[in-house]
């Protein structure tokens, strides 16, 4: 006969062997633990936002970056207004591509934004870019040609959607031609009446490219030949236009490049006064607002200097010269517009840069923000 005892310690020993046996056969509850895994690894916002504005991280398995910048930022024609940008990044076997978010709101209600995507695809092959503009701002409108600078002014709100997209495929390393289409349209709200401006596009370009890079460029030039037809939905008549683009970069001493470009471009007198050639006040005629000059044809010639001041700090010194005019034969080489400033960048990261430049013109001055170098 067992005693009290020994029976207590035999159902102590089994019920230990059968918790035991228990613990070790029961199910694991895997997504529970990567959840838990992944929450503890997981950073806090703060740190996640300061690794967004550094530019993200890269993984060598999913090699992915991402950045955000927010920046004030100062135009003449709009004053005072914030300016954001999101790049997104990727890369796979397949493809890669990016993605840029850019949006700039003034203080009186003005704004630009814009959605861009570019992919490239069969082994760098192909590429296909696609864009979405829409925008706000105030412009004045002094008259055509050069002789506006002896006109009055009047003033007027311009609002501008566009859709773009545009597929290239490489013939060799350095060739490349390209088709592309167009929606744009243009209302333009002046104080006695509003003017509507629509059109369709559709270009072909060939184009030669030996630069380091499509950004931020060092050396290595770009040839382009663009040419088109604009339709107007309203009578669908055809009218040309087509434009040159000659672009170089140099590299003159330890930390800095000379860069420089020529530009042209043309279009049918059938065309929408909206959409004719103007001073754009960012890239081309940086000394001029927005819709300063206007015509047909346009000329421009610009150089640059880009000189590494102190690690992530650059200096600009450039200056240009150009021409708008409605004919060829009203060519004039008395008629060039100057234009000419300085300008400090900084390198957010290694492929992104964010500039200031102050430009003059003639009877006339701009301050301008760019992400990256003007061209």
């Amino acid at each position: 006969m067992i005693s009290p005892t020994a029976a207590q310690e035999i159902i102590t020993k089994n019920t230990l062997q059968d918790s035991v046996l228990a613990h070790q056969y029961a199910p694991l509850d895997y997504h529970l633990i990567q959840a838990k895994i992944k929450r503890a690894a997981r950073r806090p916002f703060f740190r996640r936002l300061a690794y967004a504005f550094r530019g993200g991280e890269k993984d060598s398995l999913n090699p992915r970056s991402y950045s955000l910048m927010l920046f004030p930022a100062y135009r003449s024609d709009i004053g005072w207004y914030a300016g954001s940008r999101f790049q997104f990044d990727y890369h796979s076997e397949m493809s890669n591509g990016r993605l840029e978010c850019d949006a700039d709101v003034s203080f009186q209600g003005d704004y630009l934004a814009l959605i861009f995507g570019r992919h490239t695809f069969e082994d760098q092959r192909y590429r296909f870019e696609y864009s979405v503009a829409l925008s706000s701002v105030p412009v004045d409108f002094w008259g055509v040609g050069y002789c506006a600078k002896q006109g009055d002014k009047v003033s007027y709100r311009r609002k501008s959607y566009r859709v773009d997209v545009t597929l290239r495929r490489s013939l060799t390393n350095r060739i490349f031609i390209g088709i592309g289409s167009c929606y744009h349209k243009v209302k333009s709200i002046f104080n006695y009446a509003d003017t509507d401006g629509e059109v369709v596009k559709g270009r072909l370009y060939v184009e030669y490219d030996s630069r380091d890079r499509e950004l931020n460029s060092q050396q290595g030039v770009l040839v382009r030949l663009q040419g088109g037809v604009a339709l107007m939905p309203n009578s669908w008549r055809a009218n040309f236009y087509g434009s040159f683009t000659l672009k170089g970069f140099h590299k003159a001493w330890q930390g800095s490049v000379v860069a420089y470009e020529l530009y042209s471009e043309s279009c049918s007198t059938g065309v929408p006064w909206q959409f004719w050639p103007t001073t754009d006040g960012e890239v081309r005629f940086r000394g001029y607002d927005y819709g300063r000059y206007i015509a047909t044809n346009l000329l421009s010639a610009q150089v640059e200097l880009r000189q590494r001041v102190y690690k992530r700090l650059f200096g600009y010194v450039w200056g240009g010269v150009g021409e708008l005019f409605m004919k060829w034969r009203d060519l004039r080489f008395d008629n060039l517009l100057p234009s000419y400033g300085v300008g400090l960048g900084f390198a957010v990261s290694k492929e992104c840069r964010l500039r200031f430049d102050y430009g003059f013109g003639l009877n006339s001055h701009n301050f301008i923000v760019n992400v990256n170098e003007v061209f």
